[in-house]
């Protein structure tokens, strides 16, 4: 009895979440889209489409921020007023 009611503690947790990925701390697959798309607007010299996709990705999930600062992708991104705005 007690592993069934853990398994519906676990499905509670999984159903509140909305996603597995969710649950366990991960970006979902939109948030890492946007967060994608920031990098290939950033390589690309897209700096504000590049700033408004990595702000969408934070508000859809992506809260990788130790990630963010090391990626050569946005380094081109890193003085703009909204990437500092996330990353302080």
């Amino acid at each position: 009895m007690a592993k069934l009611a853990r398994l519906g503690y676990a499905w509670a947790v999984l159903a509140l979440a909305g996603s597995v990925s969710e649950a366990w701390g991960q970006p979902g697959p939109e948030a890492v889209a946007l967060y994608n798309a920031a990098c290939a607007e950033s390589l690309a010299g897209e700096g504000d489409r590049a700033a408004a996709s990595l702000l969408k990705a934070v508000k859809a999930g992506f809260h990788d921020f130790s990630h963010m600062r090391r990626d050569p992708d946005l380094r081109d991104l890193r003085t703009h007023p909204v990437y500092r705005a996330i990353l302080g």
